[in-house]
């Protein structure tokens, strides 16, 4: 079952069980209250049988009402929904369900004097419940169903002879037509609340299967700022080149701990690392595009660029470190070091994969460049180096220490890098 039409049908459960409550509750009332001021009713109704009617009528109707609940309830744990054509029938038995009451009374008592009664009331009471249905066309069938009905009796109950004690006004054609009319507008405005209600509902749904779809292409470790405002945005097409700051982390010697660890202990390790690093990560606009076993890459600028894109990272990857240093020392991790690798460039940006399984990468020369920066961090003993691209962007805001040109794999031609920390 698809979910806006469980969430259609739980409403309907709801409405179902109001009137189980309403109809419980009266039927209740009017069998017990009876027993206590049975001749003050006696005399309200004018006739034992007219109240004998009303009885019958109301505990009939609340038969009905659990019974319509029971079968919504079955309808949901089937997973099935409920025939449209049942639906109209429902409604135009429980537009009946008051002119029959009425009628029946009408039938013990004079027919004009009915038209006043309490059960004249509960018309309005199906049509406002009726927007739980979440279907502006029932609503509307229940309001015209319900002011024709009462309009067809009001008509035939004028028209029946006998003496009545009534103003001229309320024995008027016109002023039965209008109510009539009221609940044929009533209808439609229980129709137009039902519609916003459905539109809301289904807005809400389509806004969680976006972000569902958000953070299946971009991973569970995209913060919750970064979702909000690809929601608010939309998140970006399938490929284009945008301008990135890519980082590249690594845990020193991990290797060397894992040997001497359990697999548990391990994961532990590990989680309790990346849980604060993926924090301050998302924290300065950035998204955690990969773990890598012992490290991860991270992106900065895709699929969002808060225009200091090289800023963000280098304060993201000093925080980490200062963050590892503090951990260490309060004792809640065991001695670790990182590796940080900054560069900045072009990439190709998008989503790849089937529809099974998409994921979004970065693709591009600045990738590489950044995971090699990032290796050269065990060569200089240092923790954060960025490329010259980096450097430049930083300049003024962060001290950066020239280490000369350095050859890497892969490239022929030397780089500069620098390390912040």
């Amino acid at each position: 079952m698809a979910t806006l039409d469980a969430a259609v049908l739980r409403s309907e459960a709801l409405r179902a069980t109001i009137l189980v409550v309403v109809f419980g509750v009266s039927s209740a009332a009017l069998v017990l209250v009876p027993l206590w001021f049975h001749e003050e009713l006696q005399r309200f109704f004018r006739s034992e049988l007219a109240m004998r009617t009303v009885q019958l009528t109301v505990v009939g109707t609340f038969a009905y009402t659990l019974a319509l609940r029971l079968l919504v309830r079955h309808a949901l744990a089937r997973g099935r929904t409920l025939p449209l054509s049942l639906q109209v029938v429902g409604t135009i038995v429980e537009a009946a369900i008051p002119t029959l009451a009425l009628w029946l009374v009408g039938l013990v008592i004079q027919p004009a004097v009915m038209l006043f009664t309490p059960p004249s009331l509960v018309y309005f009471l199906f049509i406002i419940v009726s927007a739980l249905r979440l279907d502006a066309r029932l609503c509307v069938l229940a309001g015209v169903t319900s002011g024709a009905g009462y309009v067809a009796l009001a008509l035939w109950a004028l028209a029946q002879p006998g003496p009545v004690e009534l103003d001229p006004l309320l024995r008027s054609p016109f002023h039965h037509i209008g109510k009539g009319m009221i609940m044929a507008i009533s209808g439609v405005a229980a129709g137009f609340v039902s519609a916003q209600i459905r539109r809301q509902i289904a807005a809400g749904f389509r806004l969680i299967e976006e972000r569902n779809r958000i953070t299946g292409v971009f991973g569970q470790h995209v913060s919750p700022a970064v979702v909000e405002r690809l929601l608010a945005g939309g998140a970006a097409p399938t490929s284009e080149v945008r301008r990135v700051c890519v980082m590249f982390l690594d845990i020193r010697d991990f290797t060397r701990f894992s040997e001497r660890k359990s697999p548990g202990e391990v994961v532990d390790y590990l989680n309790s690392l990346f849980g604060f690093m993926v924090e301050i990560v998302g924290a300065h606009g950035g998204i955690v595009n990969k773990f890598l076993g012992d490290g991860f890459m991270a992106v900065f600028g895709a699929p969002l660029s808060t225009g200091d894109d090289a800023g963000n990272a280098a304060a993201a990857a000093l925080e980490i470190v200062a963050r590892v240093e503090r951990e260490v020392q309060a004792g809640a991790i065991p001695p670790t070091r990182v590796g940080v690798g900054l560069h900045l460039g072009e990439a190709l940006t998008g989503t790849v994969g089937s529809q099974q399984r998409r994921e979004y990468t970065v693709i591009g020369d600045v990738v590489n460049l950044a995971s090699r920066i990032e290796g050269l961090n065990k060569q200089f003993a240092t923790s954060v180096l960025v490329s010259d691209a980096v450097a430049r962007e930083l300049a003024g805001r962060h001290p950066a220490r020239a280490l000369g040109p350095v050859a890497v794999k892969g490239r022929s031609e030397s780089i500069e890098v620098f390390a912040l920390a």
